[in-house]
C-alpha cells in the first residue's frame, strides 16, 4: 500500500478478490449441503464473519490481498486466518 492510503481502485481490487474467494468457498460448502442435507454453508458463513470481526477488533496482523491486482490467493489466506479466530481470544 502506498503512503497516501488506499484509493477506490485498490479497495475495489480487494473487494473483488474477497468476493471471488468467498463465492468459491460458499459454492463448495453448498455442494456439501446438497449431498448430505446439512447446514454447513450457514455455519461457515457465521464462523468466518465472526472470525473477521475478531481479527479486526483485536488488531491481528493478518495477510491482506494485494492492492495492485485482484489477489484471490491473498483473500483465501485471509479467510484461512479467520477460520482459527478462537485462538486469537486467548491471552498470551
Amino acid at each position: 500500500m502506498n503512503k497516501r492510503g488506499m484509493n477506490f481502485k485498490d479497495w475495489l481490487y480487494q473487494l473483488v478478490a474477497f468476493l471471488i474467494a468467498w463465492s468459491i468457498v460458499s459454492s463448495l460448502m453448498g455442494l456439501v449441503d446438497d449431498f448430505y442435507g446439512t447446514l454447513t454453508r450457514l455455519y461457515l458463513t457465521a464462523w468466518l464473519c465472526a472470525g473477521m470481526a475478531v481479527m479486526l477488533m483485536k488488531n491481528i496482523k493478518f495477510p491482506y490481498p494485494q492492492v495492485d491486482r485482484v489477489d484471490v490467493i491473498g483473500a483465501f489466506k485471509t479467510l484461512w486466518w479467520a477460520t482459527f479466530w478462537p485462538r486469537y481470544l486467548i491471552r498470551k
